[in-house]
């Protein structure tokens, strides 16, 4: 007799976890040298297995097509870390992959507002209203333990530890809902149209 007709088990994940940032001074060595090598301790304590987390300074490799490589990673991640600054919503790129796995998030009731983690780096007033809605805990908000300078041993590096560790956790949970790993539509960077900012040198009306 043959065999009864087994589906495909679904393509797993290459990451759990794709860090999108802003690359804007100060902010690249806080999440290179402090946010990143955290994050990974702490979420390896998490998982059976080591976390996989994409960072695209030092994930993608030489050779590679940047654009295609960063749309890759985040078809392959199953959530998302939003660094948040101004800033970052006046990337067509970092727009681009928070909407992307906001609207795969949005796919199922168990994943909506799930797979987008957003973090507060800095100046919250100051982000689109889609972002203000968004709610900041002791996990997700960094404006007290950023900056490029972080001394070893002291208050403010153990209170980065104590968030972060806190943020580990709830991406672990987070990453139990991920969807079968699917080929997830990504929103092309050129395609995205800015959002309006709030601009405090502007008297209001």
């Amino acid at each position: 007799d043959p065999e009864p007709h087994r589906a495909p088990s679904p393509m797993p994940y290459r990451y759990d976890v794709f860090i999108s940032y802003r690359n804007q001074p100060g902010l690249v060595g806080w999440v290179r040298d402090h946010f990143q090598p955290l994050l990974q301790t702490w979420l390896d304590n998490e998982l059976p297995s080591g976390a996989m987390i994409f960072r695209d300074k030092v994930s993608i490799e030489a050779g590679d097509e940047w654009s295609d490589a960063i749309k890759n990673a985040l078809a392959d991640s199953r959530c998302l870390i939003a660094v948040l600054t101004p800033q970052y919503f006046r990337s067509k790129w970092c727009v681009a992959e928070w909407q992307s796995i906001d609207s795969r998030g949005a796919l199922q009731a168990q994943t909506r507002n799930k797979l987008l983690i957003p973090i507060r780096y800095s100046n919250g007033p100051y982000f689109p209203q889609f972002a203000t809605k968004k709610q900041f805990s002791a996990e997700t908000d960094f404006l007290d333990v950023n900056g490029t300078v972080v001394p070893p041993n002291s208050s403010q590096a153990a209170a980065l530890e104590d968030k972060i560790k806190l943020l580990a956790k709830t991406i672990a949970a987070r990453l139990a809902l991920a969807p079968d790993h699917q080929p997830f539509p990504i929103i092309d960077p050129d395609t995205v149209e800015l959002p309006t900012l709030p601009d405090p040198r502007k008297p209001t009306p």
